[in-house]
């Protein structure tokens, strides 16, 4: 089957974040973050600084 230079074939893989539908752009944007935590974790940033820390 031949599609339009514009249209393309659907995915043989798909992602899901869970039942609920979510609309393209904050997608991008929770994948984005789901991605940059991970790369936090992996490289062991902390997400507070320690000037943080004292203030609680």
């Amino acid at each position: 089957m031949e599609y339009h230079r514009n249209v393309k074939p659907a995915p043989d893989k798909k992602k899901r974040f869970g039942r609920m539908t979510y609309p393209h752009q904050p997608m991008r944007v929770l994948l984005l973050e789901q991605v940059y935590r991970a790369f936090k974790i992996y490289w062991g940033i902390s997400d507070i600084s320690d000037s943080e820390k004292l203030k609680c």
